[in-house]
């Protein structure tokens, strides 16, 4: 996982985007999409977001797959997650 990935809930319809890790505090800043005029930023636990993916909860939005984020504003950091791959 890494900023600027965008993926998508069984409990919600729409887009979450990654926007910013702050790892030390075990927080996850995401931009949830219900449309691309309606969206919203909130504060997830990260910890709690990646047993998420593990328990099949969110998935990574594939090729083609309806997309309710915009791409005008951009998210900006990443940092090293050991469970999700080299990026988050």
């Amino acid at each position: 996982m890494k900023a600027g990935d965008k993926f998508k809930s069984k409990h919600f319809k729409g887009t979450v985007r990654v926007d910013r890790f702050l790892k030390e505090k075990n927080i996850l800043k995401v931009t949830v999409f219900a449309s691309p005029t309606n969206h919203w930023e909130e504060n997830w636990n990260l910890e709690h977001t990646v047993i998420g993916f593990t328990r099949g909860d969110y998935s990574y939005l594939k090729d083609g797959e309806k997309d309710h984020s915009r791409d005008d504003d951009k998210p900006n950091s990443s940092v090293c997650h050991p469970f999700l791959g080299d990026t988050i």
